[in-house]
């Protein structure tokens, strides 16, 4: 098994999104001479926020092409970054195996010509010309409607698409726009669905997904948790049931009908810094049989998965002021392909809010 670690350590909160995080990008892009790949018609939605300098701005977002994609011409998508300096911008967007370059003045409201650049990763041009930029209004041709630049973190879309069965493979514990891993999963989704797989998120499919996910939900009992505070918590009902108080304080327990699932939660005494890292160690190291299958640390957030003794387990844990709070989820490893879900689910349903932070 190829084992995908990963260590995350910010330095600082993450504000929540807001308007002044930056101001909307959204351009129509036409690009009539591409080839080899290039897209002919494209989206430009991304965010403009404040550069390194007085006249300078950094620029993020997402690029979807909007040509039918068919055996010459592929899917066209990927994570947009560049810069501007006033007006002037350079952009670039990861497309498959090459790389999308595009400047002109992207930041006039008339909109711009500029030019156009396809090339590989190792600097080859294949495709390049005139491009043209056009503001776009709410609606994309051929595609729908799109929600308003600020009302959608990548939290706020990561969850409905977990609940649809597509993850974005990360535990999205902070308010930032979406992110290519929210825009990939959603693309995955519309896909699925036989819609444009542009990963736009349009107003009708955006209701769409969360509709889908409040069915989820309605199926399996999902059940809020009481007396959490700041805390987002829950359990299927129709699932896991729960179990007869533990002599641990704090701690409740739910298990499936057959007692081979166990779902435990509990809150601990805070732990110190030190202590903190000495416990992320131990709950890290393979020993005993212990196989770590993938974590995730974001200063007090921690997210976990590994195997014992023929059980899987994904646990979060939370060190704050109040506590050390933890969720795990067990089962038997042979079961994984009907548990694993559940797992992810579970993991991301247990998130620390401001009033424990």
């Amino acid at each position: 098994m190829i084992k995908r670690l990963a260590v995350f350590l910010a330095l600082v909160a993450t504000p929540a999104l807001a308007e002044d995080a930056g101001k909307p990008m959204r351009l129509i892009g036409a690009a009539p001479a591409a080839s080899e790949g290039a897209p002919l018609r494209f989206v430009i939605d991304a965010l403009v926020t404040k550069g390194y300098g007085p006249l300078q701005t950094k620029v993020e977002g997402w690029l979807s092409g909007l040509d039918p994609v068919t055996e010459t011409q592929p899917l066209i998508q990927g994570k947009l970054e560049g810069a501007c300096i006033e007006d002037r911008c350079a952009l670039s967007a990861d497309v498959g195996d090459k790389s999308l370059l595009l400047s002109g003045d992207l930041g006039k409201a008339a909109g711009a010509a500029g030019r156009f650049m396809l090339q590989t990763y190792d600097d080859k041009t294949v495709s390049e010309g005139p491009a043209t930029f056009t503001p776009l209004a709410e609606d994309v041709p051929g595609i729908g409607r799109l929600i308003a630049p600020y009302a959608l973190t990548g939290q706020q879309i990561a969850e409905p698409l977990l609940w649809a069965g597509f993850p974005t493979g990360y535990a999205n514990i902070d308010d930032d726009p979406p992110s290519e891993y929210e825009r990939k999963a959603f693309s995955d989704w519309q896909a699925a669905r036989e819609l444009s797989p542009t990963g736009l998120f349009t107003v009708a499919e955006i209701a769409l997904v969360k509709a889908e996910a409040d069915k989820a939900k309605a199926d399996v009992g999902w059940t809020l948790l009481p007396g959490v505070g700041g805390w987002k918590a829950g359990y299927p009902a129709k699932v896991v049931q729960p179990v007869s108080a533990t002599s641990t304080p704090g701690e409740r327990r739910y298990a499936s009908a057959d007692g081979k699932v166990l779902l435990v939660t509990r809150t601990d005494q805070p732990m110190g810094g030190d202590a903190w890292d000495a416990f992320v160690k131990t709950q890290t190291t393979e020993a005993g049989g212990r196989e770590t299958n993938g974590y995730a640390r974001v200063n007090e957030d921690f997210d976990l998965r590994y195997t014992l003794k023929d059980r899987t387990t994904v646990a979060y844990y939370f060190s704050g002021p109040k506590g050390m709070r933890r969720m795990e989820f067990s089962y038997p490893t042979a079961d994984d392909a009907q548990w694993s879900h559940w797992g992810e689910v579970l993991r991301y349903a247990y998130r620390a809010g401001e009033a424990e932070r």
